[in-house]
């Protein structure tokens, strides 16, 4: 899932932190592993690996895996990067909504969607991710409903409350999600298209 709007700065370890790479490198290596072995599988052993850099190094950094996770949500808050940016703006608002679902933050095209969205369904039974998985939630539906906005403002859709459509649709969305995780028996592309279409049949013009 993406959102559009500016978060506050990840939460970050105070003790030393060596600057041979970035954080931002490591919360995008994180996307890659986190779609390979989900969150009970994401150490920083295997960050460690594709940074190339030592495992101390990382935990000198973050201090422990809940530091990097709270980080990690609040960077998918931030919003796209410019590329993924650059390829929203050239959809139309509806197209555009379905493609938040789809798209990481990185845009990265190797990341299999299943375990990178079960980590936010697993990652919402610590107490310690809530906050931030629903700030993160929050700012998303406001980007829906802006999407919304820029749909009725067209023509696409009739007038209409968007906020409690926006609401409504990411409800939606997200059970798509959750029961599509259990069976996939069809494509999450699909899925999500299917959805999104069956909610917003009714404010068609």
């Amino acid at each position: 899932m993406v959102a559009t709007l500016t978060a506050p700065m990840p939460v970050r370890n105070k003790v030393g932190r060596p600057r041979a790479f970035q954080d931002e490198d490591v919360y995008r290596v994180m996307v890659n592993v986190i779609s390979h072995v989900g969150y009970s599988g994401l150490t920083f052993a295997l960050i460690a690996a594709q940074i190339h850099c030592t495992t101390s190094a990382l935990i000198r950094r973050f201090g422990d895996k809940q530091a990097l996770v709270n980080g990690f949500i609040g960077w998918l808050s931030t919003g796209p990067n410019e590329e993924a940016t650059a390829h929203l703006a050239s959809m139309d608002p509806l197209e555009r909504i379905e493609e938040r679902w789809m798209m990481p933050r990185t845009n990265a095209k190797n990341v299999g969607p299943e375990l990178f969205l079960a980590f936010f369904i697993e990652a919402r039974s610590d107490p310690a991710y809530r906050a931030r998985l629903g700030d993160l939630g929050t700012r998303f539906e406001r980007a829906i409903i802006g999407d919304l906005d820029d749909a009725v403002g067209r023509g696409l859709l009739i007038a209409t409350n968007t906020k409690e459509l926006g609401h409504t649709l990411v409800c939606a969305l997200v059970g798509c999600v959750s029961l599509w995780l259990d069976h996939q028996r069809e494509s999450l592309g699909s899925a999500v298209h299917r959805t999104l279409s069956s909610v917003l049949a009714p404010y068609r013009p």
